[in-house]
């Protein structure tokens, strides 16, 4: 029966710790403790994802104790309990750089992205760089950073570098090297598609969407007249020079 009610208490120290007192809120937690370390059943949602709204229910009523008391420990220890996703990692990271543990933080932000790799979420490396940032370690925050770049060249992963960069003073020496990369993937593009007499996207959309976003107008303007670039970004392109000329 205590199954159904659970949700009820779930801000139980902010909505009821006047009424239930310190003894009512102790029982009501060592109750919850003892029902969510037990083995539950996890049933899929409707959009697909495995879950178990029971032990969710269990876990914010723990998470709401632990907050209320200022228990960084207890916290975590609910946290990390329940790491499924990247996000999970974030959050145990995030709330580690609230409470001041920034050598937590990044050792939970780094294992984050150590699990789910290059594909993990923008703001898990975010994380990680000011954190490496704060401890001094500015060389490993533009190597991951260029890492990320060289894996996914977009505009979001450009932006990030420059950011780890500028920690340095540096980033008029890795943007050249990010823009040079990108050249070079344009030309070699252009090879292979000459050998599979096949057509790719070979010509320089990426590069000049890129140089835009960064208010490069002039050099966008040379890429594409090296380059070609598609339709879309030459209509870009000319509406970025009619508001800078």
């Amino acid at each position: 029966m205590m199954r159904q009610y659970w949700n009820c208490f779930k801000d139980a120290p902010t909505q009821y710790g006047n009424v239930l007192g310190t003894a009512g809120l102790d029982a009501l937690y060592a109750a919850a403790e003892r029902d969510w370390k037990t083995k539950l059943v996890v049933t899929r949602n409707n959009n697909g994802y495995y879950t178990d709204e029971h032990r969710q229910r269990l876990q914010r009523l723990l998470i709401s104790r632990a907050r209320a008391t200022n228990d960084v420990d207890a916290l975590m220890r609910v946290l990390q309990k329940n790491i499924a996703t990247d996000r999970d990692f974030l959050n145990i990271a995030t709330e580690y750089r609230t409470a001041g543990r920034h050598e937590e933080a990044l050792e939970w932000a780094m294992k984050g992205i150590a699990e789910f790799g290059k594909r993990s979420d923008q703001a898990l490396f975010d994380c990680a760089a000011q954190e490496l940032h704060l401890a001094g370690r500015d060389d490993e925050a533009v190597n991951m950073a260029w890492d990320l770049f060289a894996f996914a060249p977009d505009t979001s992963e450009y932006v990030f570098l420059k950011r780890c960069a500028d920690y340095q003073g540096a980033w008029k020496d890795w943007r050249m090297r990010a823009l040079e990369m990108l050249r070079a993937d344009i030309g070699a593009e252009k090879v292979r598609n000459t050998e599979n007499r096949r057509w790719h996207n070979d010509d320089g959309s990426h590069l000049v969407r890129l140089l835009l976003a960064e208010g490069a107008t002039d050099e966008a303007w040379e890429a594409a007249v090296d380059y070609d670039c598609s339709t879309e970004m030459w209509l870009a392109l000319a509406e970025a020079r009619t508001a800078a000329y």
